[in-house]
């Protein structure tokens, strides 16, 4: 009876000192580390991106174009997270000017990405699709094939010298503007596994 009560006494200590360890060392995931598993999260789930400035177009005295910006995007697919891939490749061959077929065998990788380059309103019934992840980059153009030396060259004085860069302070520099985004699942897992070969 005493031998019983010692393994019952035993076993419930055993049981105390785990529950214990397990107490502690959920509260330092969660009140110590929590910040840093949180960034890890976000650091493998999304890319920041830093946004170039946006450039106004120039037009001369009787409003013809002289330097324009233009937007223009990027496409990608992940097959994986496609919800309905019929629909999609019906869709996106509609409205990228694409061939069905040549959107399928592309979806036979991992990653299907179509350059492009394509406007905003091809692109624009594609956001918000499952699986549909669109990149975009800013285009300068100079319609007058004549003016766009100068404008590429820089200001020049009269001597032929670039004016000197205005000087900046701490307080006149700024952070760039970003952009957060989802990366696609297959990436996230590549990132992951990285990351798991690099701390073993």
């Amino acid at each position: 009876m005493a031998r019983s009560e010692k393994r019952l006494w035993v076993v419930g200590g055993a049981l105390a000192v785990g529950l214990a360890v397990l107490v502690v060392r959920a509260a330092q995931v969660q009140l110590l580390q929590g910040a840093e598993y949180a960034a890890r999260a976000a650091a493998q789930r999304t890319d920041s991106v830093i946004l170039p400035a946006p450039r106004g177009s120039l037009y001369d005295r009787t409003g013809v174009p002289l330097a324009t910006t233009a937007e223009i995007f990027h496409v990608g697919f992940d097959p994986g997270e496609l919800r309905d891939r019929d629909a999609t490749v019906r869709l996106a061959a509609r409205q990228l000017g694409l061939s069905e077929r040549e959107i399928r065998r592309r979806l036979r990788r991992r990653y299907a990405h179509f350059e492009g380059p394509f406007t905003a309103a091809q692109v624009l019934p594609l956001r918000g699709v499952a699986g549909v992840y669109l990149t975009s980059d800013l285009v300068r153009s100079y319609p007058d094939p004549d003016f766009a030396p100068a404008i590429r060259s820089g200001a020049r004085d009269r001597r032929g010298a670039a004016p000197p860069a205005p000087a900046t302070t701490s307080s006149s520099r700024s952070t760039p503007p970003c952009r957060t985004s989802w990366k696609p699942r297959w990436r996230r897992r590549s990132t992951a596994s990285r990351r798991t070969a690099g701390t073993s």
